[in-house]
């Protein structure tokens, strides 16, 4: 990344067509090595403002088993889900579903950290998962 000045970075990345979601990740390191990790996905060709996790869903969502071996449960009790997506960490958009919405058979991924991204009429957010 290049610093813009002060506490503000910028990357610019090409090589994507319109509509393509990019899932990708920051990580900030402080003094004492501790680092914090924040994940972002952009939709080329929207409005260059990073996605804002919707906390009242994301803590209404739950996913298990974490890590997946092939199936990975999704419960929401009080938000009705629309749509989920999967994606690769480069970005890659790997699953896409806007029925049976509960249970999502992952057999067909290799092992490894996704980026789910769920879909409700309230919002939306992006959270990761790990495949085993």
């Amino acid at each position: 990344m290049d610093n813009a000045g002060g506490k503000k970075f910028t990357k610019t990345v090409g090589g994507f067509t319109n509509g393509q979601t990019i899932s990708y990740a920051c990580k900030f390191a402080f003094a004492g090595g501790q680092s914090v990790t924040k994940y972002f996905s952009y939709t080329v060709g929207d409005t260059c403002v990073l996605a804002i996790e919707d906390n009242t869903l994301a803590e209404s969502v739950k996913f298990y088993p974490n890590p997946a071996y092939s199936v990975l449960n999704i419960y929401s009790p009080i938000i009705d889900l629309t749509q989920v997506k999967i994606y690769s960490l480069i970005g890659k958009k790997l699953f896409d579903s806007k029925t049976n919405l509960n249970q999502i058979y992952v057999d067909d991924l290799s092992s490894g950290l996704y980026f789910i991204k769920i879909s409700s009429e309230k919002g939306k957010f992006i959270t990761k998962f790990i495949k085993e």
